[in-house]
């Protein structure tokens, strides 16, 4: 790599996110473009979603872990992101993924069966829930965007929350 890039072009990335058990371990760190997309942008997003699947209960650590390394972008793009046209025809080059990183067979966690129900922000000043048949939910911040599968375990967590008026 040649030094200096501009500001924003690389970060210093986690395979395996802290917010999802992983470590600071030089064989965790890797050097991630901002572009072309999907760059260290669109991971950032997928790791804070997945963060909100592990708190929220639907998927376990392992299965995060799991996810973060074996294709995050395919992840990504279902869950988070979508496919758009700058994500088409790029070629990645994919990082060596470390050994530790990658879990045992017997551990691995399978998808859950049905997409989250409902989503709402994480942001301190969020005061709607949106169900996943209202597209509203899309214009939330993917950084604080948080899924859940029951409108319950969402008001358990954010008690005061109503539907969006857009919904």
């Amino acid at each position: 790599m040649s030094y200096p890039q501009l500001t924003g072009a690389y970060e210093v990335d986690h395979f395996i996110p802290l917010e999802i058990g992983g470590s600071n371990d030089i064989k965790n760190l890797w050097l991630e473009p901002a572009s072309p997309t999907p760059g260290f942008h669109q991971k950032d997003q997928f790791e804070n979603f997945e963060h909100g699947q592990v708190c929220n209960g639907t998927i376990s650590v392992t299965e995060a872990q799991r996810r973060m390394v074996s294709d995050w972008y395919l992840y990504w793009q279902q869950e988070v992101g979508g496919v758009t046209a700058t994500t088409s025809g790029v070629q990645f080059v994919s990082a060596p993924v470390p050994a530790a990183a990658a879990a045992p067979a017997h551990q691995a966690a399978t998808m859950p069966e049905a997409s989250p129900g409902f989503y709402t922000s994480s942001y301190h000043t969020a005061k709607y829930w949106y169900p996943s048949s209202c597209s509203d939910w899309q214009s939330l911040s993917k950084a604080y965007l948080e899924a859940f599968p029951t409108l319950e375990a969402l008001l358990e967590k954010y008690p005061g929350r109503s539907e969006s008026p857009g919904c």
